[in-house]
């Protein structure tokens, strides 16, 4: 009879499957922890405003340029951090994870932070994340926040971070380009150099306009010589 009551006992208990030493690999998509009541009831997320904001170190970034995310809001137990593109494409890597967080690969190595413990972080911590080495296009960073395994915020952004592309072709002295003999088109996140009619733009370096412009004017000056004897035989 002990023995019947005890299963009645343990099958009247939640099982309760949380995440305690990080976010799962299914959660990299949707930023959903998955946490659950039972075998067939997860916990939803919070439908309120989240307390938790993410604020940016600067609103504006460079190629390869560190920016520095920090949580205010509140204390939290678990986090699923990433910087993402608008169709969710996730760029850059973080460094450095602060106490009871580590770096996780969703689709690159560093790509992604989490918990590593329910230790409660403080309000104020924060991560240090780099651009990638090109411009990508506007990031915004994404992150879900755990207060208690049935308490959870998803998809909490910060405001959209644009890019700032370095125009090479202004800022460098010397131009990256041979612009006496050519031109510099700056792009984004690059640069490209073209020469002048008469001109080739040298394999060795990229730079160098290399030709004979003489060419040219001798070009123009037998047109003219013909245009003139043409009307000669004319008169």
């Amino acid at each position: 009879m002990s023995y019947f009551w005890s299963l009645a006992f343990l099958a009247a208990v939640p099982l309760v499957m949380a995440f305690p030493t990080g976010a799962p690999a299914g959660a990299c998509v949707n930023l959903t922890p998955g946490h659950r009541y039972n075998a067939s009831v997860i916990f939803p997320p919070q439908t309120g405003p989240s307390p938790y904001v993410l604020n940016v170190s600067k609103n504006m970034y460079t190629p390869s340029e560190e920016l520095t995310v920090s949580v205010t809001g509140g204390s939290f137990k678990g986090i699923l951090l990433q910087a993402r593109l608008a169709d969710d494409t996730l760029v850059g890597t973080f460094s450095d994870p602060p106490t009871n967080t580590k770096l996780v690969k969703c689709t690159g190595p560093g790509d992604s932070v989490t918990h590593t413990s329910t230790t409660p972080k403080e309000a104020g911590t924060s991560f240090t994340w780099t651009a990638p080495g090109s411009d990508v296009g506007n990031v915004i960073f994404t992150a879900t926040f755990v207060l208690e395994y049935d308490e959870f915020w998803v998809k909490v952004t910060s405001q959209e971070i644009p890019s700032t592309d370095i125009d090479e072709c202004s800022v460098n002295d010397p131009a990256p380009c041979d612009t006496k003999n050519g031109a510099c088109e700056n792009s984004a996140g690059s640069y490209s150099c073209s020469c002048n009619a008469g001109y080739k733009l040298s394999t060795a370096d990229g730079f160098t306009c290399n030709g004979a412009p003489w060419v040219t004017v001798n070009s123009a000056l037998i047109i003219s010589l013909l245009c003139m004897v043409f009307v000669a035989t004319k008169q």
